[in-house]
């Protein structure tokens, strides 16, 4: 923590839990993994129905890739404003 300086261990039974009640666990939080280099990213669909496109992208992990979901789904409107985001784990 910044503020006190000082540093805080979180046990690892608490990496896999929800951050402030948001999508992101702790785990994902702390990893040095990349978005962008540890998944291939396809446009799979456009809904052009409202005034701003709205992009459905699917994000799968390179082979490689030490990440903790094997597949995300997020619609992304055309002035990067993000719309939902989905996680699947390996059993989905």
């Amino acid at each position: 923590m910044p503020k006190v300086d000082r540093t805080i261990k979180i046990p690892p039974s608490m990496m896999l839990q929800p951050w402030m009640g948001s999508n992101f666990s702790n785990d994902d939080l702390v990893k040095e993994s990349s978005f962008v280099e540890d998944y291939t990213h396809e446009l799979v669909e456009t809904d052009d129905s409202g005034e701003v496109p709205v992009y459905r992208v699917v994000s799968t992990p390179r082979p490689d890739a030490s990440v903790v979901w094997s597949r995300l789904e997020f619609n992304v409107r055309e002035d990067s404003i993000p719309v939902s985001l989905a996680y699947y784990g390996d059993h989905d």
